[in-house]
């Protein structure tokens, strides 16, 4: 396994691909554990087309406003993990997502550490994500590296509906 820096000119279409199945999958555990339709309910688009259309906005995530790692695994990109600039001295997680087979591997908690990493050479003073109830596997990492839960905060992407199954969480740097 290797973390690979985004170059978003050369791993534009690996990005999409990623976040096509993270969308999906997101979907799919939606539908199944508060069934939920989101395909119907809150877009007329496809996730593919979605995707399309905003997907540049992930190319402001550079130094040291942010930081867009890929998994590697053999020739293949298996995951990703983002950092952006919530404000000054808070960074925000983003978009964590290690494709189901390779789940169980260590992955996640590698990228995440990295992530933290590079939020305190970022002069972030905290990190701040949002995470859903059924993503157990990511909120035993984020626990098991110092994060605690705490109140929503002001920019959350959080859609309304799913406000009552997020998991606000942030860690203080020392």
């Amino acid at each position: 396994m290797k973390l690979i820096t985004l170059d978003f000119n050369k791993h534009r279409f690996d990005l999409v691909e990623l976040y096509v199945k993270y969308f999906t999958w997101t979907v799919e555990e939606v539908q199944k554990r508060y069934d939920i339709d989101l395909g119907k309910k809150y877009t007329t688009m496809t996730i593919r087309e979605n995707l399309e259309n905003s997907i540049n906005t992930y190319e402001s995530y550079k130094p040291p406003d942010g930081i867009i790692y890929l998994i590697q695994v053999n020739e293949s990109i298996m995951g990703t993990g983002s950092l952006r600039k919530y404000d000054e001295n808070i960074g925000e997680l983003k978009k964590l997502f290690i494709q189901p087979e390779c789940r169980g591997n260590n992955y996640g908690k590698v990228i995440v550490q990295k992530l933290l990493e590079k939020g305190k050479e970022f002069g972030f003073k905290k990190i701040y994500l949002e995470t859903q109830q059924y993503m157990e596997g990511a909120i035993h990492i984020y626990r098991s590296l110092g994060f605690t839960e705490r109140a929503e905060y002001q920019k959350s992407e959080t859609p309304p509906p799913f406000k009552k199954y997020a998991i606000y969480m942030e860690k203080k740097y020392d």
